[in-house]
């Protein structure tokens, strides 16, 4: 009977667990649309009067211009340049991490 018990109470831990991480998962969503929206507005706002900087207490804001990114293909590298791209390869670690994604469908 102790053993049914310890069972009910992990699946009830992971359960909670689980409740919690998607509630703050939806709540981050919606923040992170809400800011989307407020910063989107701000860059309007500042194309539309010339602002390229805003600066106070609370933060800073610096427009930067659309531009052209460059970027490299590391697999046509690799396949066309084998050498050259193992001699240019730069390993570095990382942190073990969790990634949560939320079901569209809940």
């Amino acid at each position: 009977m102790g053993k049914l018990k310890v069972l009910d109470t992990k699946k009830q831990l992971i359960e909670n667990v689980k409740n919690d991480i998607f509630a703050l998962e939806n709540q981050m969503k919606l923040l992170k649309e809400k800011q989307d929206n407020l910063k989107g507005a701000l860059l309007s706002a500042m194309e539309k009067n010339g602002i390229e900087r805003i600066e106070n207490e609370l933060f800073n804001v610096v427009y930067v211009p659309e531009g052209v990114s460059v970027g490299l293909d590391k697999k046509k590298l690799e396949k066309q340049f084998e050498e050259v791209y193992l001699q240019c390869i730069k390993k570095s670690s990382r942190k073990s991490y969790i990634k949560i994604m939320l079901n569209s469908n809940q």
